[in-house]
């Protein structure tokens, strides 16, 4: 199950910041955008939290989506089996960081088919250029 674009960008943003090194200086401050309290109810536990107003609907979706996994885990199918108390959560979290890590691992395997196939053009761009046929001047 494929996650929205921004769920996605919010899951990976640690992924894309370029690891700071000595050689490289450090970028420019910028201001950093207005961050706001807001608060989420996971399960019923209230979790107040500091997030940006453009993060705020990511949130609310993932809470959301949370709660109705924990909802989901606590039905009938999974009543009968013998699960602690705090059992829902912990499945619909294992969930979670299941389909997170499939989506890093079909990332990296995109990543490995573009870098081979950028490969593979590199080397039909050389042997289209050894074998290129003269062309000839056009004729009036």
């Amino acid at each position: 199950m494929a996650l929205p674009q921004a769920q996605q960008d919010l899951l990976f943003a640690a992924e894309r910041q370029p690891a700071a090194t000595a050689a490289q200086t450090p970028p420019q401050q910028e201001t950093p955008p207005p961050s706001q309290r807001i608060k989420l109810y996971i399960d019923g536990t209230p979790l107040p939290l500091t997030v940006h107003p453009q993060e705020e609907e990511v949130y609310r979706k993932a809470a959301a989506l949370l709660n109705a996994r924990i909802a989901k885990f606590k039905s009938a199918p999974y009543k009968a089996q013998s699960m602690p108390d705090n059992g829902p959560l912990i499945m619909a979290a294992l969930l979670s960081i299941v389909q997170e890590t499939a989506l890093r691992l079909e990332r990296e395997q995109q990543s490995a088919y573009a870098g081979a196939l950028q490969g593979l053009n590199h080397r039909l761009e050389a042997l289209a250029e050894q074998y290129a046929l003269p062309q000839e001047p056009p004729k009036r």
